[in-house]
């Protein structure tokens, strides 16, 4: 990534601005925003140049190399229309957003579990990377992990979604839970975007047979969708 851009185009110059503008907090420095920018333009670019449908980032390499978190550049990259953009080089993770994407047509949110509770039944879910179409609203902050470079606290609706994992050597497990937002977190020992999420199938799942720590977050209930297409092709 030498070759980053250090001025993008116009068009995605005004796509900054607006990021910036419609933020109700910023925390880090313009000269931040505009490298994490100029990232985002970059990688946007090499997509469209090698026509791809998905791309996973190895993100602390990445910070390690360029002082560049990749979290703006994956949040950006998740809203466009055609592209799922994974964190941390999770390939399955990655392929259950593209799945994900193809049967809903929506973005989603990969994130950590970061918590659960056995008792109200309840998990919480948390990352820098969110899709800021999936929010209501945010603040630009930065990596949780290194307090460097930029990050997303967004702020999700109160509202039915679905959390959704396919994994395994040919890709063939999978969970999948619908559930309701019930509260948004701040807590500054965590990735920067949390939602406390009431679920629906049983949280001891995460504790006792988590297929890996990445589930992604779908707005709205499609579990019987991703159901019937994936019982479909268990059959097959």
């Amino acid at each position: 990534m030498k070759d980053l851009p250090e001025t993008p185009d116009n068009e995605f110059k005004m796509h900054m601005n607006e990021f910036q503008s419609l933020a109700t907090c910023q925390s880090v420095s313009d000269a931040e925003i505009s490298k994490a920018g100029a990232l985002a333009h970059r990688l946007a670019r090499i997509v469209d140049d090698s026509k791809l449908n998905a791309v996973t980032v190895q993100c602390f390499k990445l910070l390690q190399d360029t002082g560049i978190s990749g979290c703006f550049a994956l949040s950006y990259l998740n809203d466009m229309r055609e592209l799922v953009a994974g964190c941390e080089g999770d390939i399955p993770a990655t392929f259950t957003m593209l799945l994900a994407k193809m049967l809903t047509g929506l973005p989603s949110f990969m994130a950590n579990v970061a918590s659960v509770d056995l008792e109200l039944n309840t998990a919480v879910f948390a990352h820098c990377t969110v899709p800021l179409s999936q929010t209501e609203g945010y603040e630009i902050t930065s990596h949780f992990e290194t307090g460097e470079s930029v990050g997303i606290r967004g702020r999700l609706p109160l509202t039915d979604v679905t959390i959704f994992k396919v994994f395994g050597e040919n890709l063939g497990e999978y969970w999948v839970s619908s559930g309701t937002i019930i509260e948004n977190l701040v807590n500054d020992k965590g990735c920067r975007t949390q939602i406390r999420v009431a679920m629906d199938e049983a949280v001891d799942y995460f504790l006792e047979e988590s297929l890996a720590n990445h589930h992604i977050v779908i707005v709205g209930d499609h579990v019987q969708l991703i159901t019937e297409f994936l019982e479909f092709l268990h059959k097959k």
